[in-house]
């Protein structure tokens, strides 16, 4: 194992017997998932527990792959801002996928949970745009700040390759398989809910 600095994250990877030494017939794929000294790419990054004391283990740090730049240049980490926003929502939405690349401000297409899609379409987004308002407020900083989101209505699917093989949601293939949705929540269209 070993930590490679990323920005100011550090991503994992690994070599190892049990790790694969490389996709069939993928050459152009192998390449770009190891490194030079074999070392497997896991696009996790990891956060020690104690700064100066790795052997006091390691906190699990978002994915390094679907992390994207604001047009500030700023650094955009999904899994703080996904997990912050779905806290903020409270039982409202069951996930999130952030966009708002290349964007002066980060938006979100969330996916409702049962209770919330039974709501009358009115009062939901009476709800959802108090709490994204609320949720904005308490952010630190454009790379934290959701400011508009759409509700996605079609789920994410395993065939689209829109869910990782650990169940989560494959957020850069998500805005991929989404970028009509994306142009319509900046481009303001019908649906788009704002803070």
């Amino acid at each position: 194992m070993k930590l490679v600095p990323k920005g100011e994250r550090l991503e994992l990877r690994l070599k190892g017997p049990s790790t694969t030494p490389g996709y069939f017939g993928g050459l152009a794929a192998t390449a770009a998932a190891f490194d030079k000294e074999g070392f497997y790419r896991m696009g996790d990054a990891l956060r020690p527990a104690g700064p100066d004391d790795f052997t006091k283990g390691f906190y699990f740090d978002g994915r390094i792959a679907e992390n994207f730049k604001l047009a500030t240049g700023t650094w955009v980490l999904v899994g703080p801002v996904r997990a912050s926003l779905i806290n903020a929502m409270g039982r409202l939405i069951r996930d999130a996928v952030i966009v708002g690349e290349n964007k002066s401000k980060l938006g979100a297409l969330m996916i409702l949970s049962d209770a919330a899609a039974r709501m009358a379409e009115n009062d939901l987004k009476t709800v959802l745009t108090k709490k994204l308002t609320s949720a904005a407020k308490a952010a630190t900083g454009s790379a934290g700040r959701v400011r508009r989101t759409m509700i996605l209505t079609e789920q994410p699917s395993l065939d689209r390759g829109e869910i990782t093989e650990k169940g989560s949601l494959n957020q850069r293939t998500m805005r991929a398989n989404n970028s009509d949705l994306i142009t319509r929540l900046y481009s303001g269209g019908e649906g788009v809910i704002t803070a």
